[in-house]
């Protein structure tokens, strides 16, 4: 049956209630044009065959982004400061969206997407060798689009991304959506029209389900500075990590190639040096206790 509100349809890129679209072998996972647009908020599962595409309507207060830098500190002898060399990166989204439902239709359609998103949160296993489900073949892994505030620089696709916690209220203060299948003959015919099986005789969905979930972003390039050429090392014009900006003009002033290993440089020497110190001061008390210089 067909959605009863123009704007959802226009919003979804979808007319009547059915199940997911998947993507087949070889078919990549280009987003949506609703997802480019930033109508809606998609999730495509890549760890599993024939992927669904999971999306939202995209009612979201806000999204947080965090980068966090890990530094290692080392402390040499006689220096205010540590040493700090940089480890690693760590980027973080946090995402909460509202899922609203107009209608039957729309609440059925919003729930099995739900379904489909927290299932797919659940690793991939092989059986094949031993009959079991206990050997582990792939992690949960997700391409994540949102416009340009969650996009993948690369390519624009979705950002690779795992999600670690997933977060789900179903807030029945705002109304609740009764379907029953089992005892209302328009209800059955709803759902078997839209070629979903019979698997409960009543569902009971609220008119608003609050969803919060949190993607940590697996970086696909090797994201820094070029020492040579000042550049962006990402991809060339990509924007990291928003589409825009990060690229340099002709009219820019050229880059002082190794202009960034002076510093380090200054850093490593100090560090020997300052352990050489360390070490004969070391070697100086120990001479003194034992008495060596009498």
């Amino acid at each position: 049956m067909s959605f009863k509100i123009a704007a959802e349809i226009g919003i979804l890129g979808e007319s009547h209630l059915a199940n997911v679209p998947f993507k087949g072998p070889g078919s990549g996972f280009t987003p949506s044009k609703e997802a480019e647009a930033g109508t809606k908020i998609e999730f495509i599962p890549i760890h599993y065959n024939n992927s669904p595409v999971i999306s939202f309507i995209a009612f979201m207060p806000s999204i947080k982004d965090d980068f966090k830098q890990g530094f290692q500190s080392t402390q040499p002898f006689g220096r205010l400061d540590p040493i700090r060399m940089w480890r690693s990166s760590e980027r973080t989204i946090s995402v909460n969206f509202k899922i609203a439902s107009s209608s039957k239709e729309m609440a059925l359609r919003n729930l099995n997407n739900l379904s489909w998103l927290l299932a797919s949160t659940y690793p991939t296993y092989d059986s094949s060798q031993c009959g079991c489900a206990t050997s582990v073949a792939a992690s949960p892994m997700f391409r994540v689009k949102y416009a340009n505030l969650i996009t993948s620089t690369t390519d624009y696709d979705g950002l690779l991304s795992i999600i670690q916690n997933v977060s789900v209220e179903h807030n029945f203060e705002k109304g609740v959506i009764h379907v029953s299948p089992g005892t209302n003959g328009a209800d059955k015919s709803l759902l078997k029209n839209a070629g979903f099986p019979t698997q409960a005789d009543n569902y009971v969905i609220a008119s608003e389900i609050g969803v919060s979930c949190s993607l940590e972003v697996v970086h696909e390039d090797t994201l820094g500075w070029d020492i040579h050429t000042g550049e962006w090392r990402g991809r060339t014009g990509a924007g990291y990590p928003y589409g825009l900006g990060t690229v340099k003009h002709t009219t820019d002033p050229p880059a002082n190639a190794g202009g960034g290993s002076l510093s380090q440089g200054l850093d490593q020497n100090f560090f020997k040096n300052a352990e050489a110190a360390h070490g004969r001061e070391a070697e100086a008390n120990a001479r003194k206790i034992l008495k060596l210089d009498t």
